[in-house]
């Protein structure tokens, strides 16, 4: 028996591996779409930012000219130029804020696709925990059932009970089969979920995660709501466009191209200098300021909306996480009330004082509070990840 147990654990142990909740996330990200994509992005910017930030390469123009005179004279022309442009410093400035900004926002909505797949990788794996109780609530129920199935064929042979009494204990075991069934498929379909999130077959452990009422949450709410990701990632879009703007402002004069050459002729060579200022005055640097002005407004209403959204909530989502512990509380103490009278009723039973209907109903009502207390568990946590992803912070 003790080499059984051994070789059972040995194999346990060899398809399982005990993760922290931050160590199953980590591996997690490697393996998310988005977040792959967002740490591309935010390397592209970075070098988007050093290529729009460079100097203008250098130019080289070259010329050359066959001139016939009116004394049907032949000379030739020839001319070389080196040009060299640059953008302002001033709208250098501006462009290099927007990069910024905008690595800023990537690096922030990065953070924002973790803490959401953080979130669902803690719901999913108490999802499972809870799915395992009511696995091991609905193994216990069958095993009652076949008990009480064999009893009762055992009486019904010596005709201590009628054939519709047998059938109702044969109803109940098939019952009892069905849930059984669906609490494992529901478990499996849950370990499936966070498999997939690493891409493994073997057995899933997260240490440092159980079922667990959170205390101080209007709290811890109210700091999440000063700390919101999404509001930080709306401050960087601000922050982008604000320089936008900015460019377009300086654009009138965006650069300055400079050239010095050579020019020979037959009778004469000469030095030449050139510089130039491309002028935007059409109108359409104001038009594009306006549209970013837009965005910004935009922005900046979208960013005061959620402040106060998330204001409400703290206080409005604790109440109601509030009423749900109560329900899972009484719900608790029913389950003892429940047990009691099950066990009293099946002392009956089995003494002939109690109905079979009266066994089942007990029976079946003890299951039906354990699980009750299983679904108010889940409602919890299902709350907990709503307000993680709103509040965009995991709660610990």
């Amino acid at each position: 028996m003790r080499k059984l147990v051994l070789v059972t654990l040995l194999a346990f142990s060899s398809h399982s591996f005990a993760y922290t909740l931050e160590s199953f996330c980590d591996e997690a990200y490697k393996h998310d779409l988005f977040v792959v994509e967002l740490e591309g992005e935010r390397l592209a910017v970075k070098y988007d930012k050093e290529a729009a930030l460079a100097f203008e390469p250098l130019s080289l123009e070259l010329g050359n000219k066959r001139i016939t005179t009116d004394e049907s004279k032949k000379e030739q022309e020839s001319s070389a130029m080196l040009g060299f442009s640059t953008k302002m410093p001033w709208l250098r400035a501006s462009e290099k804020k927007i990069y910024l900004s905008r690595e800023k926002g990537l690096h922030i909505t990065e953070q924002l696709q973790k803490t959401v797949l953080k979130s669902e990788v803690k719901r999913l794996y108490i999802s499972l925990l809870l799915s395992g109780e009511l696995e091991s609530i609905y193994s216990q129920k069958k095993y009652i059932a076949e008990a009480s199935y064999k009893g009762a064929k055992k009486k019904f042979e010596s005709g201590r009970i009628s054939n519709m009494e047998l059938a109702r204990f044969e109803a109940e075991l098939s019952q009892s089969e069905i849930d059984l069934a669906s609490a494992s498929a529901q478990k499996e379909e849950l370990h499936h979920a966070l498999s997939h999130m690493i891409l493994s077959h073997d057995e899933i452990v997260i240490s440092d995660l159980e079922f667990v009422f959170y205390r101080n949450l209007e709290e811890k709410l109210r700091e999440f709501a000063k700390e919101s990701l999404q509001i930080k990632e709306l401050e960087a879009k601000k922050q982008e466009l604000q320089a936008e703007i900015g460019t377009y402002r300086f654009a009138l004069i965006d650069k300055v191209e400079l050239g010095i050459g050579l020019t020979k002729e037959a009778a004469q060579r000469s030095v030449d200098f050139r510089a130039s200022f491309p002028l935007n005055i059409t109108g359409k640097n104001e038009s594009m300021q306006a549209s970013a002005r837009a965005k910004l407004f935009a922005v900046t209403k979208k960013q005061k909306i959620i402040q106060d959204t998330l204001a409400m909530m703290a206080k409005a989502e604790t109440q109601r996480l509030h009423e749900l512990e109560k329900k899972i509380l009484t719900s608790m103490q029913s389950e003892r009330l429940y047990k009691s009278v099950f066990e009293m009723t099946a002392k009956g039973y089995e003494g002939g004082i109690v109905s079979v209907f009266e066994y089942l109903n007990a029976k079946n009502g003890y299951f039906d509070a354990l699980a009750k207390t299983v679904s108010y568990k889940k409602e919890y946590t299902e709350e907990i990840a709503k307000l993680e992803k709103v509040f965009t912070e995991v709660i610990r």
